[in-house]
């Protein structure tokens, strides 16, 4: 039941702000009065250091006188912890204040809610009661000072940026060349180099065959026994002689003719052939790629 009068209660407080709670502290060759007095005067600084700073005054007024009483007879461990439970603080201030010999002393500690850490501590010694007034006036500061580094939270790292996206490299087309180189050439009249290759060979092959005949016919000649038979060998054998010959040169001249044409010939050439008694011609003529 405590715990959720005080929460709700003290539910209004910034979230932000730091939360301590503070009891009282322990009075030693003090009126009681006296405590009472340095602990407000403590957690009054502590609020002007923007502390929110539950005291057992504040307690009282809350829960009223009976409850008060009840929290009185519990021991001082249990009621702490059920104080600073209850209120969700971040720590619960202890210490103690009195005469001590001839000088008057302050110890205050605050410890942490969560494992019971010290999170910060302040002594002090002063000379008087008036001395120690001024103690517990700058104790505030001195506490807050150390609290900024404990309870401060940690760094939040900044989220990273996303990386930019890159856009992907494009190659570019290359366009077609404006010359288009022409194509190879593939002449039409090599089929007929072949025929004219075949040819010639033929011829060739029927020259030689003919001059044989005519060789045959000057043997005869020469073996005659009358100027008739003579006269007859004789007209053969210049007849397939010149036949012979003519073969022999026709020919040679398509198979060269067909040879030029396969490798070189664009167009088909033209040939001439000349004949007559004893002599022939043979002329090619053409274009060359």
């Amino acid at each position: 039941m405590l715990s959720l009068v005080l929460i709700t209660a003290l539910s209004a407080a910034p979230a932000k702000q730091l939360s301590l709670a503070l009891p009282g502290l322990t009075v030693v060759r003090l009126n009681k009065g006296e405590g009472a007095l340095y602990s407000e005067l403590l957690a009054q600084g502590l609020t002007k250091a923007n502390v929110r700073v539950i005291t057992s005054r504040d307690i009282g007024a809350m829960l009223g006188w009976d409850r008060q009483k009840q929290l009185m007879a519990c021991n001082e461990t249990s009621c702490a912890a059920e104080l600073v439970g209850a209120m969700g603080a971040d720590g619960l201030i202890v210490g103690d204040i009195g005469k001590l010999g001839d000088e008057f002393a302050l110890n205050v500690k605050i410890l942490s809610s969560k494992d019971g850490s010290i999170l910060a501590i302040h002594n002090a010694r002063a000379p008087n009661q008036k001395a120690l007034t001024r103690e517990v006036e700058r104790a505030p500061a001195a506490l807050v000072e150390q609290l900024k580094s404990k309870l401060a939270p940690p760094p939040v790292a900044p989220t990273p940026a996303p990386p930019e996206a890159v856009a992907p490299l494009v190659t570019p087309a290359v366009p077609p060349p404006l010359i288009n180189e022409p194509e190879p050439k593939h002449s039409a009249i090599r089929p007929w180099s072949y025929v004219a290759m075949g040819v010639g060979v033929a011829g060739v092959a029927t020259g030689v065959v003919l001059k044989l005949q005519s060789d045959k016919e000057l043997e005869a000649l020469r073996k005659a026994t009358s100027a008739e038979e003579a006269t007859a060998h004789a007209r053969n054998g210049q007849r397939f002689e010149t036949f012979g010959y003519t073969a022999i040169g026709v020919g040679s001249g398509l198979a060269i003719g067909g040879v030029i044409m396969f490798f070189l010939g664009d167009s088909a050439p033209s040939a001439k052939v000349s004949i007559a008694p004893g002599r022939f011609q043979l002329g090619f003529s053409g274009a060359l790629p």
